[in-house]
């Protein structure tokens, strides 16, 4: 047994002093005490801990949103178009269903004139994909 590195015998030498500092009255007290202080002590320091944990996962998930948001937004403007919020389109019913197309991503870019690249432009680097760019 090696407790905060005192061994046995010194343990016991401590004990004994405290008895015959304190007496045998107020030892079973002081123990009682100091093991309530130990346990408060503990509790605040798990509570102190889960706080922590809790506005660590907060902070990761919000950063987390944001570089998803910055990705998109730079995959967005190398594509020339500009990042949408996706929100769903009302259930359609009948014919009128079945006839609607969504365009898809290539097509809508097609659709959009993008400017002509000049040589200095992409001499720059302004050519790179997004993962390039963001890392």
């Amino acid at each position: 047994m090696n407790l905060f590195n005192i061994g046995p015998m010194e343990l016991l030498f401590i004990l004994i002093l405290a008895l015959l500092i304190f007496g045998p009255r107020r030892l079973p007290q002081i123990a009682r005490d100091i093991g309530r202080a130990i346990a408060e002590f503990r509790k605040a320091s798990e509570e102190l801990t889960t706080e922590l944990r809790k506005e660590i996962e907060s902070t990761e998930a919000a950063l987390e949103e944001a570089q998803k948001e910055v990705a998109e937004s730079a995959k967005a403007a190398l594509e020339g178009t500009t990042p949408t919020k996706e929100t769903p389109a009302p259930p359609q019913q009948g014919r009128e269903a079945a006839e609607t197309t969504v365009p898809s991503l290539e097509e809508s870019a097609a659709e959009t004139s993008l400017p002509e690249e000049s040589p200095a432009s992409s001499e720059q680097g302004e050519d790179k994909s997004p993962d390039e760019l963001l890392g």
